[in-house]
């Protein structure tokens, strides 16, 4: 036979402790002080000198950023390589952001091709001479990393002949 008596709930008595938490380590005067200065130097290693800036910005107010570190993201447009006289080789082109066009030299030759998307790191400059080569409102260019590739095959012509 089946004992329909409901059975009684078992329950712990208050006074039971639960698992106890480990206690937290407790840090002295000096190892806080360390502490905080880590943090403040990881803080400023990651801040960056640079100010990211757009093409209307550089258009605008070439004066504010002249010889500035600045970052510009855009469109490459028209990359040239060229060998001044007396001069290095460096790549040229433009870089479009929606908002302007403006001119980027970068020493060496740079794995850029019309129509890639690309980030430039530099120094703006007003007036900017490479070898004989004198540029005006231009972006010398410390680091360029294109993001996405052109959408175009090499070799597209971008205009009517």
């Amino acid at each position: 036979m089946i004992d329909a008596r409901p059975t009684p709930c078992v329950s712990t008595p208050l006074t039971e402790r639960v698992a106890a938490r480990p206690a937290r380590p407790r840090y002295t005067g000096g190892v806080r002080r360390a502490l905080g200065a880590t943090v403040i130097v990881v803080a400023l290693a990651n801040c960056s000198a640079r100010q990211v800036v757009s093409g209307r910005d550089l258009i605008e107010a070439p004066d504010r950023f002249a010889g500035q570190r600045i970052v510009l993201t855009g469109i490459a447009q028209d990359p040239r390589r060229r060998m001044p006289d007396g001069g290095a080789t460096y790549t040229s082109f433009t870089l479009v952001d929606g908002s302007a066009r403006v001119a980027v030299a970068a020493p060496g030759t740079q794995p850029v091709s019309a129509g890639d998307l690309v980030e430039i790191r530099g120094v703006f400059h007003e007036q900017l001479r490479i070898g004989g080569d004198a540029l005006v409102d231009t972006v010398e260019a410390e680091f360029v990393r294109p993001f996405r590739p052109s959408m175009l095959p090499p070799g597209t012509p971008v205009g009517p002949p």
